[in-house]
């Protein structure tokens, strides 16, 4: 039972009633069935304190508090970032050929945990990211390992370096920089047409030729 401190006072009672007599009616009937399971709760409220506050049922909390365990949100536990990317992307994987199967690159899960980056959303904002980056991979037929640079655009602005982006000169002013994500994706809507490539990017053909030569090096893609 996720986030059991939402639920109202009235689903309380009837929960209650369950964990007491381990018996439920169906709907629309009136007799009861008797039911065993192993109940598993979990809340990111302080239920003691909605107690006080008469947001929740004191027997019910004195029933269900028993074995509690504390877990810490995931900016205290970064270490289970890179367990919990691996089993969010297996997940994904499960509808993909064994030979078009996602993977991170060997840099990715690392700058990931060094993110400064509280994870208000806790696990759910990082399964967000790997089904995200996922979908987005999927959209554009790239099967390259998963890289820091495809990460969405809030997430990269709380990083310092400029892994995954190229340099490039549009003339006079400032340099301009498009990522590896930038460039496949350009590469895919002109059929690696380089002209139109550069033109999309605003940089040169040398340097769009340049960078593909690398990518595909770096990914061991043949063309």
């Amino acid at each position: 039972l996720d986030e059991i401190g939402n639920i109202s006072l009235r689903l309380q009672q009837k929960l209650l009633a369950v964990l007491e007599d381990w018996e439920f009616q169906k709907v629309g009937t009136s007799k009861n069935k008797p039911v065993k399971a192993i109940v598993i709760i979990a809340t990111n409220k302080n239920l003691e304190q909605m107690v006080k506050e008469g947001k929740f049922m004191p027997d019910l909390f004195y029933r269900i508090d028993r074995n509690t365990k504390e877990i810490p949100p995931l900016k205290r536990r970064r270490d289970d970032i890179a367990i919990l990317c691996d089993h969010f992307l297996d997940s994904q994987n499960k509808i993909l050929p064994e030979n078009n199967k996602l993977f991170f690159d060997s840099n990715f899960k690392k700058k990931l945990s060094k993110l400064n980056y509280d994870w208000p959303g806790n696990v759910r904002d990082l399964k967000n990211i790997v089904e995200s980056i996922f979908d987005e991979k999927l959209r554009y037929k790239d099967y390259s390992p998963i890289l820091f640079s495809d990460l969405p655009k809030r997430f990269r602005s709380h990083q310092n370096d400029n892994q995954g982006s190229m340099t490039v000169k549009r003339g006079p002013g400032a340099p301009q920089k498009f990522t590896d994500k930038e460039l496949l994706a350009a590469m895919n809507k002109h059929n690696h047409y380089q002209i139109a490539v550069a033109k999309e990017l605003k940089s040169s053909t040398k340097t769009i030729s340049v960078r593909w030569g690398q990518y595909k090096k770096e990914h061991n893609i043949k063309e």
